[in-house]
């Protein structure tokens, strides 16, 4: 009894391998087989030459790895799919024990050769050592994760709110149309739903596009599939790091001319804030193309705040001269005319000496023939004089400069004052009255002449004003000056950013 329960356990076990070995054997013998009849891997297989094989191309993005805006390429990872037909690779699965599909390594069989255009890989392409799936029909299925890295024209206008297209384009390097023919994967299969939208850029979409390109060597069109990518930069980090510090620097840089002389810093905070601008210009310009085609419209900005931080420095040095100039210098007459009108414009407060006059300003015109100027009439003739006195309680001052009360006295200054400013109106009268150009003291007056000087006798010449203008307000009227300048240039530069930003979005 024994024995019999032996021998029934060895029937079974022998039977269990026997069919095992049926299997790995059926495997290997159709791999075998397939391959002995198979070929040079360099042939298309197909029976008629005239065939052309049809490949199915898919291709998933994963992760945008770099996009380098200096080179103008991008690097990314995806998942290649190509599916195509077999014509060496097909069997009954009936006689090899119901298999219906192997994987075959891909240096055995052929291979569609589809190339990236424009690549710049130092490894060309990377692929991954996968083998193919083959199937009973002869259906070819190769399915391989990839890295590839290709030129990407670079439109930096926008930077940092830029969206970037770049295009990868696919196709056949050795075969033309007729022979092989590339197309694009279609339904659920094809959606782009593996991407790790992480980092810096954001993938909008992606659009797939088939060509047919001639070239002039071969007389078939070559099917192209483009594979356009849509990336929008994430912007937040260039807007904290960048153009946020930067816009504070513009500003601050304005305060250089809001700074008194007197604080010794104003140079050194002009510096400063220019070395920081051009810093972050610098940052800006390492990231972007070297290209003049698309420039930044950002760097409408920048260039003129490099701009003001470098005027700012030259008007600091002359505002400082300036400032420290020694006041018994006296002041050109056409700098205090430009001095004072500006600081009128820009509402600077200039100084004006306290005028003491306790007395009258009176001009007087006469004849030399006659006692009194009181009229003349057409007869009357001679050489005509012009004088001005001042008159107090205590003193009077001549035309003729005689003083006989001490200018160094309260009402003295009054007094100098009235008889500079009767000497001016004196001689605009005598300019009036003879307005033939001669000299007047040498001229008689007679006529039309005689009834100016009537008339004359009549007015009187402006109160005295007394403005005390120095070289320190000179200094700081130019520096209010460029301080309004600077601030409609950084208005103006800012403007024409946020117009351009508005037009290109």
């Amino acid at each position: 009894m024994a024995g019999l329960v032996a021998v029934f356990i060895l029937v079974v076990c022998s039977t269990l391998l026997t069919e095992s070995e049926s299997k790995m054997s059926n495997r290997s013998a159709l791999l075998q087989n397939l391959l002995d009849e198979y070929g040079p891997s360099t042939i298309r297989p197909v029976h008629n030459i005239s065939n052309k094989i049809t490949v199915e191309f898919r291709l998933l993005i994963t992760q945008v790895i770099e996009l380098n805006e200096k080179h103008q390429t991008i690097q990314i990872s995806g998942w290649l799919r190509q599916t195509w037909n077999d014509e060496f690779l097909m069997w009954n699965p009936d006689e090899y024990g119901g298999v219906q599909s192997l994987f075959v390594h891909k240096s055995r069989i052929w291979l569609p050769d589809t190339t990236l255009y424009k690549n710049v890989d130092r490894d060309f392409e990377s692929y991954k050592d996968i083998s193919a799936e083959a199937r009973y029909d002869g259906q070819v299925t190769w399915s391989s994760p990839v890295i590839l890295k290709c030129t990407c024209l670079i439109d930096a206008r926008l930077f940092p709110f830029d969206t970037q297209v770049c295009d990868l384009k696919f196709s056949s390097w050795a075969f033309d149309g007729s022979a092989v023919d590339l197309v694009m994967s279609t339904g659920a299969k094809a959606l782009q739903d593996q991407f790790a939208d992480t980092g810096v850029w954001e993938l909008l979409k992606v659009d797939v596009v088939r060509f047919e390109t001639w070239y002039t060597c071969c007389p078939h069109p070559y099917p192209e599939l483009t594979y356009s990518l849509h990336l929008r930069r994430r912007p937040l980090f260039h807007v904290l790091n960048i153009i946020l510090p930067c816009l504070l620097l513009s500003i601050l840089n304005l305060m250089v001319f809001g700074l008194p002389p007197e604080s010794g810093e104003k140079i050194q905070l002009g510096m400063t804030n220019l070395l920081a601008l051009v810093l972050f210009q610098q940052l800006i310009s390492e990231s972007l193309p070297p290209t003049s085609e698309n420039s930044p419209i950002i760097g409408f900005y920048f260039t003129p705040m490099i701009a003001i931080g470098c005027t700012s420095i030259v008007c600091t040095v002359l505002v400082l001269n300036l400032f420290y100039h020694d006041n018994r210098h006296p002041i050109p007459r056409w700098l205090r005319w430009l001095s004072l009108k500006l600081a009128v414009i820009l509402f600077y407060q200039v100084k004006r000496q306290p005028v003491v006059v306790n007395g009258t300003c009176n001009p007087a015109f006469r004849l030399d023939n006659e006692s009194t100027n009181q009229g003349f009439t057409e007869s009357d003739s001679g050489r005509l004089t012009a004088s001005c006195s001042f008159t107090d309680s205590s003193s009077s001052t001549n035309g003729d400069g005689t003083v006989s009360q001490s200018e160094n006295t309260p009402n003295g200054d009054g007094q100098k004052n009235c008889k500079s400013r009767c000497r001016a109106y004196s001689m605009h009268i005598m300019q009036e009255v003879y307005s033939n150009g001669n000299d007047p003291v040498q001229i008689k007056a007679s006529g039309t002449v005689a009834r100016k000087a009537a008339r004359a006798n009549k007015r009187k010449p402006d109160p005295p004003r007394g403005v005390i203008l120095e070289w320190k307000d000179v200094a700081l009227i130019i520096d209010r000056f460029t301080m309004v300048l600077s601030v409609l240039i950084t208005g103006t530069a800012m403007a024409v950013t946020i117009y351009f930003f508005a037009m290109e979005i």
